[in-house]
């Protein structure tokens, strides 16, 4: 008889404990039913830029990184001035990596050895 009667006392008590989760929003049994939407996410936007040229003047022991960022009326160039650092483009990928830029890809111009173009570094990040 002890037996039953804590067995209903254990069952009353955990009917309970989920009635009072339920009113203060914790336990459940069931998972709420997830609003289903209509329409599909956002398309996420990007805005890119480019380093398209470092260089180093060694009698003035300065170097600069130039940075073209892309916009929908057209550009904007950048001079990002290094100082006297050797690596400008170090210095480039660091002040655009701290800004959340991310790199996407390199275009590489050795197609006419003749003509000398800088590499092309491209870089993309979520417009908030």
């Amino acid at each position: 008889m002890v037996r039953k009667h804590a067995v209903v006392l254990v069952a009353l008590l955990v009917v309970l404990a989920l009635w009072v989760g339920s009113r203060l929003g914790g336990l459940s049994l069931t998972q709420p039913a997830q609003a289903q939407s209509t329409r599909s996410p956002e398309p996420r936007k990007w805005e890119y830029c480019t380093i398209v040229g470092v260089s180093y003047d060694r009698k003035w022991n300065t170097s600069s990184a130039t940075i073209v960022f892309l916009t929908s009326t057209g550009q904007r160039v950048e001079t990002l001035e290094c100082g006297s650092s050797t690596d400008p483009l170090a210095s480039a990928f660091t002040k655009l990596g701290s800004g959340g830029w991310e790199l996407i890809g390199q275009v590489m111009y050795n197609n006419n050895p003749s003509e000398y173009r800088p590499d092309t570094w491209l870089f993309k990040r979520s417009v908030p």
